[in-house]
């Protein structure tokens, strides 16, 4: 029996370090693979997976222009997608 590749995607806020979204409602097998993306920010950012399961995934962000975690007060918008089976 073979399952079809299902697609989660989610806008999420970052308010927490880490931040985690579950998706467990779409019962994947393995670990799906994962993109974050920050949305519209004011300095260039990048996402760090900090845990990874077929259920949730955690992350940080990192602010590559004051080499530190991005504020969590910012209201930032983080795009979440994760393909898998």
């Amino acid at each position: 029996i073979e399952k079809e590749q299902s697609i989660f995607e989610d806008t999420v806020t970052y308010n927490a370090n880490p931040t985690t979204v579950d998706y467990s409602s779409f019962s994947y097998k393995n670990r799906p693979v994962i993109n974050l993306q920050p949305i519209d920010t004011a300095t260039a950012q990048t996402a760090v997976v900090t845990a990874g399961s077929n259920s949730s995934v955690s992350f940080r962000l990192f602010d590559l222009e004051a080499g530190t975690n991005a504020p969590t007060d910012q209201s930032i918008q983080v795009q979440v997608s994760a393909t898998g089976v």
